[in-house]
């Protein structure tokens, strides 16, 4: 159903790629609920959630694709994050949740929608923090991952995306200032 709605979506069919989604959403639920054990089906379900409200977002429904990304945090929020990967997949649903909706964006938002897209700025900071401490080390994906686009202003965003550019560099000269066996033995023998 994924494929199929992306297709219908790149052919023009909008409509049709709506339901797709949304009847991908529909399984995706019942197989999550019908098989609890299974974190994976939950996962399913979180990224189903996140494409209906992706798509919702593009035909310019702000109302639904806010109330589909809330749903894809409940579930995500629900599922064992162990692996910095989860941990970042939680990161861009906080972050597409502080973004405001597309037919807000050039009114300000009131106090309270203020302070829940801080809230969920807030959120995604810190558990991106908390998949660099886990291992994440995807700079690439923190470049370029557009549902982080609401965090890109923040020093404290900016702190952790050169944190994370640095990790190949220091990796490599650890590499190169830990001398081998050999050149180990080498010393030793030496001494």
């Amino acid at each position: 159903l994924q494929n199929v709605a992306g297709h219908q979506a790149a052919l023009g069919k909008q409509e049709e790629a709506l339901l797709s989604y949304e009847r991908l959403v529909t399984v995706s639920r019942k197989r999550a609920f019908d098989n609890p054990a299974i974190a994976s089906l939950r996962a399913d379900l979180y990224r189903a959630y996140l494409n209906l409200g992706n798509h919702q977002k593009q035909l310019d429904d702000a109302l639904e694709a806010g109330r589909s990304y809330r749903l894809a945090r409940e579930v995500l929020e629900q599922i064992p994050r162990e692996t910095p990967d989860q941990l970042f997949e939680l990161t861009t649903v906080y972050a597409v949740l502080a973004s405001p909706p597309s037919d807000r964006e050039t009114a300000e938002p009131d106090e309270i929608d203020a302070a829940e897209l801080k809230r969920n700025a807030d959120l995604a900071m810190e558990t991106l923090k908390k998949a660099v401490d886990a291992g994440y080390q995807n700079a690439l994906g923190l470049e370029r991952s557009t549902d982080l686009d609401p965090l890109r202003k923040r020093e404290d965003f900016q702190a952790v995306l050169v944190q994370v550019q640095q990790i190949p560099e220091a990796d490599r000269l650890a590499k190169g200032s830990a001398p081998d066996a050999g050149t180990s033995l080498a010393n030793r023998q030496k001494a």
